[in-house]
């Protein structure tokens, strides 16, 4: 059996190249792991996750243990035969998601003591008991045990929580059973404080691991704040160990993160994104609900192999989400997921051929070009708003119709369908624009709530990003929502938008991008609560 490790095969800079060697086979790296929470990625067959270039996948420890349980797992012969995924599997602590219980769990210097979100049952997690679990669905990457701090939280307690978190990182490393080709990482915590970074750098590595993870991060603190946090972070650790950066991120955050020598990612950004309508490109994301797809016969991307754009149209594709049919989410999925693929193999072939700043600067100038092509668009789209807004809107007979009295007659009308967000940054954080006025019916959507298939982008109401992911639930999570905000557009002077009467309609929440959607579940309460997935800070992944 292959023993565990990286080797080095290129350098540009401060990225690297490489292979991570594990028992159950090799990966090139920098990767990025799809999200596979609860034993699948969202709808996506394992084989179809590899035949994007996938070579290694998350699972997790929490949502595992409640169902179908552990020892359930260990006894149907492991993870890997369970998913049909014989490749390299990395299993999150469960940390983060006891912490989000809220009311629901009671922290001590020992563990945590949490009620089930299922089906409320009494549990414990301590770092030995998720050691345990991981060892039992036979992770061929274990991830130790910590306390993760609400938000927002002051530097004494980041600290607090560090330095508990490297407590049960040394109770996690004396209940790991080292086999050949297994691995544990350890956490680097600490905020965005260097002086815990450091702290906590220097503490695991006494410990000593088979690899390292930076937690966290992309939780609201900027994307200039998180890679000024890895310029700090990345040179404490052993170089000839991997490093892997926990939840992290858009594809621009992946770019800066390679480019700061970071080897290894996960979010569920390009799975949920799938799920919502949403495609990732080089020129940004698309909005495929959007009325301007509606008899488009080209594909998402005419070089991409997967299946959504050999064998589909843009046409199609729009046609699936407008009509709720499964297959929608399922090819997007597939789309986002071989573009995120795509994505690190580019930069990968552009470190060993020493080209990586150039390929950064395509690839950022592709994004910054769509970007700009959204803003002229929705420009213009505003242009047409103010117009109607200036002369009124006028029913089939030559009346005009009636104002809704909650909002005036400043009310705008544009044909549901007709977002401007098509080719949205792919880094932004900002939420959408209502853009949809009036539902199919002619009743203003915000006196009776949008009808999703009425309401241009369903991801774009600004209100819903305080609650989490609102859209229509995810079959599979209950009480789940089908959101993504960080796919929508970037104002484009950076600042909130004036909507409906004079209202913000478009946020600027700081950062909510990679951090939302780091565990593959849907956001408020599903199979992870209170979790909008992502922001872990001084244990935030």
């Amino acid at each position: 059996m292959t023993a565990f490790g990286w080797t080095e095969t290129g350098r540009d800079g401060r990225a690297r190249a490489g292979v991570l060697h594990t028992a159950h086979g090799p990966v090139d790296t920098p990767t990025f792991m799809p999200v596979g929470t609860a034993g699948t990625v969202k709808a996506m067959t394992a084989d179809a996750v590899r035949s994007t270039g996938a070579g290694i996948v998350l699972g997790n420890t929490y949502h595992l243990m409640l169902r179908p349980g552990a020892e359930r797992v260990e006894a149907l012969g492991g993870l890997h035969r369970f998913m049909d995924w014989p490749g390299p599997i990395l299993t999150d602590s469960g940390g983060f998601q006891v912490m989000s219980l809220g009311a629901l769990r009671k922290l001590d210097a020992d563990g945590v003591t949490f009620r089930s979100h299922v089906d409320g049952t009494k549990h414990r997690l301590t770092p030995e008991r998720s050691t345990q679990i991981q060892h039992a669905l036979d992770a061929t990457i274990t991830m130790c045990f910590d306390e993760c701090p609400a938000l927002p939280a002051d530097a004494e307690t980041i600290a607090r929580s560090m330095r508990l978190s490297m407590r049960w990182a040394a109770r996690s490393r004396e209940a790991f059973v080292a086999r050949e080709g297994y691995a544990q990482f350890g956490i680097v915590q600490g905020g965005v404080e260097p002086e815990l970074r450091t702290e906590s750098a220097r503490a695991l590595q006494e410990i000593g691991f088979e690899g390292y993870a930076v937690g966290g991060l992309a939780v609201g603190e900027g994307q200039a704040l998180m890679l000024g946090t890895l310029d700090h972070t990345v040179p404490l650790l052993p170089w000839n160990r991997p490093r892997y950066l926990m939840g992290v991120g858009t594809p621009d955050d992946l770019l800066g993160s390679v480019q700061r020598g970071i080897d290894m990612f996960d979010c569920v950004m390009p799975t949920r994104a799938g799920r919502t309508a949403r495609a990732y490109t080089a020129r940004g994301t698309l909005n495929l609900r959007n009325a301007r797809h509606a008899a488009d016969p080209g594909p998402i991307e005419p070089d991409c192999p997967c299946p959504a754009c050999v064998r589909h149209s843009r046409a199609y594709l729009h046609h699936l989400f407008r009509a709720d049919e499964i297959l929608g989410p399922m090819l997007l999925t597939w789309h986002n997921l071989s573009y995120y693929q795509r994505l690190m193999r580019g930069m990968r072939e552009a470190i060993l051929a020493g080209r990586l700043d150039p390929h950064a600067a395509m690839l950022r100038s592709g994004w910054a070009d769509g970007a700009a092509e959204a803003a002229a668009r929705s420009a213009g789209m505003a242009g047409t708003r103010a117009a109607r807004r200036d002369r009124g809107t006028a029913a089939d007979d030559g009346t005009a119709v009636p104002a809704s009295p909650s909002l005036g007659s400043s009310l705008p009308t544009v044909a549901a369908g007709d977002d401007d967000d098509d080719h949205a940054p792919v880094g932004g954080a900002s939420v959408g624009r209502i853009v949809a006025a009036q539902d199919v019916d002619g009743r203003p959507f915000l006196e009776h709530g949008p009808r999703r298939d009425d309401l241009a982008d369903a991801g774009s109401v600004a209100s819903d990003l305080a609650g989490g992911d609102r859209g229509r639930p995810d079959p599979e999570d209950p009480a789940a929502s089908e959101r993504d905000p960080a796919a929508a557009p970037e104002p484009a002077n950076g600042t909130a938008g004036r909507g409906v009467a004079g209202t913000v309609d478009r946020i600027d929440p700081p950062r909510a991008t990679a951090a939302l959607f780091r565990e593959e579940t849907d956001a408020a309460g599903a199979d992870d609560p209170a979790r909008p997935r992502g922001p872990r800070t001084g244990g935030a992944r």
